[in-house]
């Protein structure tokens, strides 16, 4: 049963680290394709990609290393 929470957990750290770098790479055009965001966060996200992108990294590497690594 942990095995399997800290799988899922380790999934969840590694698709979050790559959506940050979509984010940063392709600088926001990969939100063209989420019609059902809000506008306010949408604009939020098309006008700082590389700040959201290093959260999303950051949230990542947090949950990879709190739950997996410790």
């Amino acid at each position: 049963m942990v095995f399997l929470l800290k799988l899922i957990v380790l999934l969840s750290g590694i698709t979050s680290i790559s959506f940050g770098l979509s984010l940063i790479f392709l600088k926001g055009k990969i939100l063209e394709t989420f019609k059902q965001i809000e506008e306010k966060y949408n604009q939020f996200l098309k006008k700082w990609p590389l700040l959201m992108g290093i959260v999303f990294i950051i949230i990542g590497i947090w949950l990879i290393y709190t739950f997996v690594i410790y």
